[in-house]
């Protein structure tokens, strides 16, 4: 899980997401807004697909 900061919400949605989807273990990568309530779910089973 990662809480994201208006300028490092890009950098969550792309390069991590990138890099933690080489990791086999990872099975989900959860992104936090830290300023409003919005959550973000990418999973392994979904390939990788945002769920809201």
């Amino acid at each position: 899980m990662e809480v994201l900061s208006g300028s490092a919400a890009h950098k969550g949605r792309t390069e991590k997401l990138a890099g933690y989807r080489l990791i086999p273990a990872l099975q989900e990568y959860v992104l936090c807004s830290q300023n409003v309530p919005h959550v973000e779910v990418y999973r392994r089973s979904m390939e990788w697909h945002k769920e809201i």
